[in-house]
């Protein structure tokens, strides 16, 4: 991590900082550490490949080729 050499001050409505508050603790970090993660992010310093990572295998689906969304999921990606 790199050494936090500036401080950058903004505001938040109630609403903006009770989502805040509660999306940081959801993922265990601090509200900082998410703002600085979503700026990395968004400010595209990290690669893609690092930022997918944790999802990648993520979505299984129950063997039911009947099953209405599969069909739907199959129908849009472009792999299938």
């Amino acid at each position: 991590m790199h050494r936090m050499t500036t401080t950058l001050t903004f505001r938040l409505d109630a609403e903006q900082r009770k989502k805040l508050r509660r999306k940081s603790q959801l993922l265990g970090k601090t509200e900082s550490q998410f703002l600085r993660d979503l700026l990395a992010q968004e400010l595209g310093e990290r690669p893609l490949s690092q930022v997918l990572a944790g999802v990648k295998g993520a979505l299984s689906l129950k063997d039911n080729p009947q099953d209405k969304w599969r069909q739907k999921i199959r129908q849009r990606n472009w792999r299938a």
